[in-house]
């Protein structure tokens, strides 16, 4: 086996990152490519051949993926060396919160799962990978939480009902960017404490059943953090400060939209529009 493994990023143009093959590298490398890849698997599995206007879209949701992707290899596999210039000088450092935000849950992911075993009892992780040990346990949550996020962004966008595909075929209203955010918001405020109700298992049962990995997740460690300051310090906060940043910085970040494609093969976006690079596919 060798003892490297090379993370592909493309476009704009080309940039690999070497990834030493330990066994939690090897693990973060392969839900890495999966989720660069879902849109694929998901057409290949449901053997579904998209017309152009749907690939045109498929790309344009799917780099949106690829820069949050390219950054995390960096910071999870680079981290200490310079920033390929391809990242920093390009569309791509749009997605750079992203990835500190997506870093941020797995981190959280860690501190969680070494607090609680609640949480790795929500589901038989051996059915799914019969490799897991008890160190990989918090990347497949993590891996959970993300790919959960990429079947929303397919559902909310229409994509998935265009495509025929039933569990991604929920017909929801499309709000705008602006309301997206406010929810983002009022939402941190109830993780936080500030806003006067909890966070409850009601939240949870009330929500879009791709997100239950992330809501267990949120609502283990806030119940941890109500008694365990080192908690607080060392996992809740940084993950709710990133996420609020986000918040914030999504608002003028021209990248961050709601897209929904219409019955014609047409989008509409809630905020100017972004060239794919060329060659994307």
């Amino acid at each position: 086996m060798k003892s490297k493994e090379v993370i592909h990023a493309t476009p704009p143009t080309s940039f690999k990152i070497l990834v030493e093959q330990i066994p939690a590298n090897k693990k973060l490398s392969e839900y890495l490519h999966v989720l660069i890849d879902l849109p694929e698997l998901l057409l290949e599995y449901y053997q579904l051949v998209p017309t152009r206007e749907q690939r045109v879209f498929i790309n344009e949701i799917k780099y949106e993926k690829f820069g949050m992707v390219a950054w995390l290899a960096h910071l999870w596999f680079n981290r200490g060396r310079r920033i390929p210039n391809n990242l920093n000088n390009t569309s791509l450092l749009a997605y750079r919160a992203d990835a500190l935000l997506s870093d941020a849950l797995l981190k959280l992911a860690e501190g969680t799962c070494e607090s609680s075993d609640l949480l790795l009892n929500q589901w038989d992780l051996r059915e799914f990978d019969k490799d897991l040990n008890n160190d990989d346990k918090p990347g497949w949550l993590w891996f959970l939480c993300e790919l959960g996020k990429w079947y929303i962004r397919i559902e909310d966008s229409g994509l998935g009902l265009d495509l025929g595909i039933p569990e991604l075929s929920n017909p929801i209203k499309m709000i705008g960017k602006v309301k997206i955010l406010e929810n983002a918001k009022d939402f941190i405020d109830l993780l936080e404490g500030i806003a006067p109700a909890e966070f409850t298992d009601s939240d949870q049962s009330n929500s879009d059943p791709w997100s239950s990995p992330q809501l267990l997740l949120l609502s283990e460690a806030q119940k941890i953090a109500k008694s365990d300051d080192d908690f607080v310090r060392d996992y809740w906060e940084p993950y709710l400060k990133l996420l609020r940043r986000w918040t914030n910085e999504a608002r003028k970040n021209k990248y961050v939209q709601a897209k929904r494609i219409r019955s014609d093969g047409s989008t509409h976006s809630t905020g100017k529009h972004h060239r794919i690079p060329k060659g994307f596919a």
